[in-house]
């Protein structure tokens, strides 16, 4: 359930649903599947039925075949390193409680942000790194002291303010939430908030989580997350 790992190369394994856990907890994950048609210890029906699966599920999958059967068969590594490029460029981006979404962690400065992700579309008042044309969050950056909270949007939340592009967060919670799920599956996911505010635009508050979900015609479009604060 914490994630901490963005992205699986699964070869030449076997798929067993009905021993596995609820496929949902897949969502937003990448696997890269390295199987052969001609292995006869793990049938390639499991990798195909995992790719169908898996997908269904919500998560990012690349099936490659390979010939010769089971085992490490040809150019091994540069098959290897094939598989890990792609799991670099779909890898999921997870909102981590306490910690940060996807690569940026609470208290990077500036210069580190603008590392990992490039300048931002936009630079609002106080520090905002806004990246919602190209990435569909921001994060305030303080400073002193580093990334303090992220804000992460769908088109249906900024349509209002926001002119030219914008793009939908593609991340999921550390529980399998995303932009466009009801209060249901949050409730479900995340079970009761803390507290919850009126309107509209009613806000879902997880204090301890530092998580608050925005929602609109009972379905989330905005998450934002808050640095915890220290103890004292």
């Amino acid at each position: 359930p914490s994630r901490p790992v963005n992205g699986s190369f699964v070869a030449m394994s076997v798929f067993k649903p009905k021993l596995l856990s609820a496929l949902s907890q897949a969502r937003g994950h990448a696997y890269y599947l390295y199987h052969s048609p001609q292995d006869r210890v793990c049938p390639f029906r499991m990798a195909q039925a995992a790719t169908k699966d898996l997908r269904a599920g919500g998560a990012k999958v690349k099936l490659v075949e390979y010939a010769g059967g089971h085992g490490w068969r040809g150019a091994v590594y540069p098959q290897i390193r094939k598989g890990i490029a792609w799991l670099e460029a779909n890898r999921a981006t997870y909102i981590r409680p306490g910690v940060g979404v996807g690569s940026v962690r609470f208290g990077m400065t500036q210069k580190q942000v603008i590392a990992l992700l490039g300048k931002p579309d936009k630079v609002e008042a106080g520090a905002g790194f806004n990246y919602i044309a190209s990435r569909g969050f921001g994060m305030m950056v303080s400073p002193r002291a580093g990334v303090v909270n992220f804000r992460a949007w769908s088109r249906a939340a900024v349509a209002m303010f926001q002119r030219g592009g914008v793009t939908d967060f593609a991340g999921v919670t550390h529980k399998g939430i995303a932009m466009g799920d009801t209060r249901k599956q949050l409730l479900a996911a995340h079970g009761p908030p803390t507290r919850q505010t009126p309107g509209r635009r009613p806000a879902l508050i997880y204090q301890r989580e530092g998580l608050t979900f925005i929602l609109h015609k009972d379905r989330i479009v905005q998450i934002d997350m808050e640095r915890p604060k220290a103890k004292k």
